[in-house]
């Protein structure tokens, strides 16, 4: 691994709309509306979404993305930017625990 490149995953870059919705928040169960973001990457780690709306950096708050070709994934968001200016966020994301179910559908994007 090279040493600017501290990521344990290669990440394959795609472009596809994901639903969106809060699990928890401080292992309290929520239920809120879907929304759509963009995901920009993903790897066996984490994903990489960008959105409009302005989500906090609070490792405390567990997010779930459906997708129909890799289906649920939870995770936590752990750094946000601001995107060239816009009202527009990038986040990185980083996976709970993946299924081998989830690995596999991950690993298949990438043929």
């Amino acid at each position: 691994m090279a040493a600017n490149n501290l990521r344990l995953y290669d990440r394959l870059k795609v472009s596809s709309l994901s639903d969106l919705t809060i699990e928890t928040i401080n292992q309290e169960s929520h239920l809120t509306e879907k929304t759509d973001v963009l995901v920009r990457n993903i790897s066996l780690g984490g994903l990489q979404f960008e959105s409009n709306l302005s989500f906090p950096v609070d490792e405390g708050i567990i997010y779930k993305f459906h997708s129909d070709s890799y289906g649920d994934l939870d995770g936590v968001i752990i750094w946000k930017e601001n995107v060239d200016g816009l009202l527009q966020f990038r986040y990185g994301v980083k996976f709970i625990a993946l299924s081998n179910q989830m690995i596999g559908a991950i690993f298949k994007l990438s043929f």
